[in-house]
């Protein structure tokens, strides 16, 4: 009988269906230890060269509806998720998004805006979607463990 109430998705089935998904793409994710959040670090699994540094990805849970990423402390992305069956979603999308990153792909089209500093974004191109990801501003606050 379906009382009408969604059933969250709880913290250990969300780090299994990452890890999972994760392994798929050639990745290791690393359960980093956070008094008030899941923190996962991933990292690309053994030594492949692409010709750009980028190292990890951190994904930031607080159990609420927002996946905080950090791209290398460089760039960042924020997922929405309100739903259980959208965070399931939103993990497979971000697992895509970190395996597209740490390959080296995405493009850094330099942005000019009109009286203010150019924009710099980084463009990864995700099952013919683009996921922009914005430049992390020297001296803000990112996603830390």
């Amino acid at each position: 009988m379906d009382s009408g109430v969604t059933q969250e998705l709880d913290e250990s089935e969300l780090i299994a269906i990452f890890t999972a998904d994760a392994e798929r793409q050639g990745l290791r994710v690393q359960r980093v230890e956070a008094s008030d959040r899941l923190l996962l670090a991933v990292t690309r699994s053994g030594s492949a060269v692409t010709g750009v540094e980028r190292h990890q990805v951190t994904v930031d849970y607080y159990g609420t509806d927002a996946f905080l990423v950090d791209f290398d402390g460089m760039w960042t992305h924020v997922a929405f998720a309100y739903e259980r069956d959208n965070r399931i979603e939103v993990a497979g999308d971000l697992v895509a998004a970190v395996s597209a990153y740490l390959r080296g792909d995405g493009v850094e089209p330099e942005t000019s805006r009109l009286w203010r500093k150019p924009k710099r974004e980084l463009l990864l191109t995700i099952d013919g979607g683009t996921l922009v990801l914005q430049r992390e501003e020297r001296g803000s606050a990112g996603p830390t463990a």
